[in-house]
């Protein structure tokens, strides 16, 4: 039995045989290549699984919520009233 996953994957090699199949979810490789859309020091993680954290040095960084959330160096911003993103504060 066929899974969807499997099909689909099946699907687009066979409609694209000379193309590159790229993803933002982990992967083994095997049908698509993995890409990092973020900077991250946590672990791999996609836009819609996590935050981000603007570091003192410029760099944008990406984790879960939670992990930002437990770093007493980091702060919300909110903007009109809704957080947003997390920020390092100033020393």
């Amino acid at each position: 039995m066929l899974t969807r996953g499997y099909a689909f994957a099946r699907a687009i090699e066979a409609g694209f045989p000379n193309h590159l199949r790229l993803s933002i979810h982990k992967s083994t490789g095997e049908q698509k290549i993995t890409m990092c859309l973020l900077n991250t020091k946590t672990g791999f993680t996609t836009p819609w699984h996590c935050s981000v954290a603007l570091m003192a040095d410029g760099q944008w960084l990406s984790a879960p919520m939670g992990e930002f959330k437990k770093d007493p160096k980091l702060e919300v911003v909110e903007e009109k009233g809704r957080p947003m993103y997390f920020r390092e504060k100033k020393a």
